[in-house]
């Protein structure tokens, strides 16, 4: 009898558990959401567009400056990128949504081609051609990351020819070099993915 007693003075009504076990519940379904979406969030942060453009855009100011001193090395560099994420399983630290990896495979191996060009060319004229190539991949990948695309997109009419450069900068046109350096008007402003004019 006393046993039975003490049983029923541990047991807890259902009046008493159901709302701790609501809370403890509550509690764990939280924790599990926030590690479920944590992964897909930090696997879709993109690691390499921004390195890749740092390439991209000190060949921008080379041919700018009509000099081809620093394309060789930054379009090395620019294609061992390309290499290491084509390498990654699912383009993983691409930015890119995994739905779209087949589109974001053309445009790495675009880029790999273009920089391979820009990176063995002898003139300015061949660097210039191979560097437009290489533009439309890299506008191309802007427009598949998921998130802030910070560049914006310039178009030149004069050359019928676009490129990205940094959101804060005066137009810096690398197709005909100092002649028409501000040569050029933005059709893509920083984070928006969308191209109001496709001229490239």
């Amino acid at each position: 009898m006393r046993s039975n007693i003490r049983n029923r003075s541990n047991r807890l009504t259902r009046k008493e558990w159901w709302p701790q076990m609501n809370k403890r519940t509550l509690v764990l379904l939280a924790g599990l959401a926030l590690t479920g979406l944590a992964a897909p969030s930090a696997a879709l942060g993109s690691d390499f567009f921004p390195k890749m453009f740092s390439h991209y855009d000190a060949i921008r100011r080379a041919l700018g400056s009509e000099s081809l001193k620093e394309v060789p090395e930054h379009a090395r560099l620019l294609a061992e990128l390309e290499r290491e994420l084509n390498a990654k399983p699912m383009y993983d630290g691409s930015g890119v949504p995994r739905r779209r990896s087949n589109e974001l495979a053309l445009v790495l191996s675009g880029i790999d081609t273009a920089a391979t060009r820009l990176a063995a060319a002898g003139d300015l004229a061949t660097a210039r051609t191979a560097f437009s190539e290489l533009s439309k991949e890299m506008i191309t990948y802007r427009g598949l990351l998921r998130g802030d695309a910070t560049p914006v997109v310039v178009y030149c009419p004069m050359a019928n020819k676009s490129w990205l450069q940094g959101a804060d900068e005066e137009i810096g046109n690398p197709y005909f070099g100092q002649a028409m350096a501000r040569c050029g008007q933005i059709v893509s402003m920083p984070n928006t993915h969308d191209v109001v004019r496709r001229t490239f």
